[in-house]
C-alpha cells in the first residue's frame, strides 16, 4: 500500500523535518508542498540540500487553497497556532485525513483557548472530532481517526514521564515540572528572544505559570501541575525534570516495574533507573528516554524524560500517528538511534 501526502508549512522546522523523513518513507509519495511565504519558488531555491533526493519531491512550493485541497490521502498542517483551523473543515469534507501539528485542536475545552492563546476558538464544534495524537495513550482511537491533533513538545515529554503513575494512581496536585528546551522549540519566525545574541551562553525561564502546554498536560494527566519552562542555548532537545511526593510509598523496584509494564510494547519509550538521561540520547531519534529515582529520606519521586522536540515532540510523532492511522508498522520511516556528535 502506498499513499500520497501534502505538507502545508514546509519551510518551518517541523515542515522541513516532515519533508526529510517522509521522502524516505517506503509507503509515502509527497505530492504537494505548501508555504505562504515562498509560494511559487523552486524547492531547491529555498533548500539546496534537498538536491540528493529531489527526484522524489515536488519541484515547486505552492500556495495552499483550502477550498480546493489536493487529491491526496493525508495532509500535514505544520503551521503556527490560529492558522490550521481555517483549513480543517474543507479538507475533512474531501475525505482527506489530517495531522495537525499546530495547537488549534489539542484542548478539548473551548473556554481554555482565550486564557492560553489570547482568543476564543473560532470553530469549537470541531474540537471533539480531533484525536489527541499521543500514541502511547490513544493508539486504538488513532486507528479509526481521520483527524489527529499532534501534541506539543513539552506536553509529550511531561505526559510520558507521568502517565504510568496517572494510569494506576490518582496523581497529587503537588507536581513540579522543570523543563528545558532548545531554541528550535520557539519556531522559525523571527523573534528578539530567540536571536543568537539573546540566547547564546545564557539560560532563562519563560512563561512560568502560563505556558500554553500546561492545559494539555493537565488535560491528559487529570491533575494540576506547576510547570516552569526554560530556554537553553542549543538547537534542539527537551529535558523535563519532574518532582512529586512519594505518597504511594513506592520502592524504586516497584516504580520501575510499573513503568516497564506500561511501556513494554512501546517501540519509542525507554524507562530505566540506571542513570539520569541526557538529550544526547534522543536528539535525531523518535525516542523518549525516562529515568526514575526515589529519594526515601525526602519521600520524593524524581523523573527525568528527554525527547527531540522536532521529532517525538513534533514531526516524528506526526509520522508515528500517520503510520497508525493508515495501518503501517508504527516505526516505519522513523529514526531509532540518536544522532551523536
Amino acid at each position: 500500500m502506498s499513499i500520497s501526502a501534502a505538507i502545508v508549512g514546509v519551510t518551518g522546522y517541523t515542515g522541513l523535518e516532515l519533508l526529510r523523513l517522509l521522502s524516505q518513507h517506503p509507503f509515502i509519495t509527497i505530492s504537494h508542498i505548501y508555504a505562504h511565504q515562498h509560494a511559487g519558488k523552486a524547492l531547491l531555491e529555498i533548500f539546496p540540500h534537498c538536491v540528493s533526493y529531489v527526484e522524489k519531491l515536488p519541484e515547486t512550493i505552492e500556495l495552499f487553497q483550502p477550498d480546493t485541497p489536493p487529491q491526496v490521502d493525508v495532509v500535514f498542517l505544520a503551521l503556527p497556532h490560529a492558522q490550521s483551523w481555517h483549513f480543517v473543515e474543507s479538507v475533512l469534507k474531501k475525505g482527506i485525513k489530517i495531522i495537525d501539528l499546530s495547537a488549534d485542536f489539542r484542548l478539548k475545552k473551548a473556554h481554555l483557548y482565550p486564557q492560553y492563546y489570547g482568543e476564543a476558538h473560532p470553530v469549537p464544534d470541531l474540537l471533539s472530532k480531533a484525536c489527541y495524537g499521543l500514541p502511547e495513550l490513544y493508539r486504538e482511537k488513532l486507528v479509526h481517526s481521520s483527524f489527529c491533533a499532534n501534541p506539543g513538545c513539552y506536553s509529550t515529554a511531561a505526559i510520558l514521564a507521568l502517565y504510568p503513575l496517572a494510569k494506576s494512581h490518582k496523581l497529587s496536585s503537588s507536581i513540579v515540572i522543570d523543563a528545558k528546551s532548545g531554541v528550535s522549540g520557539a519556531g522559525k519566525a523571527l523573534k528578539e528572544t530567540s536571536l543568537f545574541c539573546e540566547v547564546n551562553e545564557y539560560l532563562s525561564p519563560y512563561s512560568t505559570f502560563s505556558h500554553r502546554h500546561v492545559p494539555e498536560i493537565e488535560q491528559e494527566l487529570g491533575t494540576t501541575v506547576f510547570f516552569s519552562p526554560h530556554l537553553v542555548p542549543m538547537s534542539r532537545g527537551i529535558l523535563c525534570s519532574v518532582y512529586l511526593d512519594n505518597t504511594y510509598n513506592f520502592s524504586l523496584d516497584q516504580l520501575l516495574s510499573m513503568y516497564k509494564t506500561t511501556y513494554k510494547e512501546e517501540p519509542f519509550i525507554y524507562a530505566s533507573d540506571s542513570r539520569q538521561v541526557s538529550t544526547k540520547w534522543v536528539v535525531g531519534s523518535n525516542h523518549c528516554a525516562i529515568s526514575l529515582h526515589i529519594f526515601q529520606e525526602a519521600k520524593k519521586i524524581v523523573i527525568f524524560s528527554a525527547i527531540d522536540n522536532l521529532l517525538k515532540g513534533a514531526s516524528g510523532q506526526a509520522i508515528q500517528n500517520m503510520n497508525i492511522m493508515f495501518g503501517f508498522p508504527e516505526t516505519t520511516g522513523l529514526p531509532l538511534i540518536a544522532r551523536l556528535p
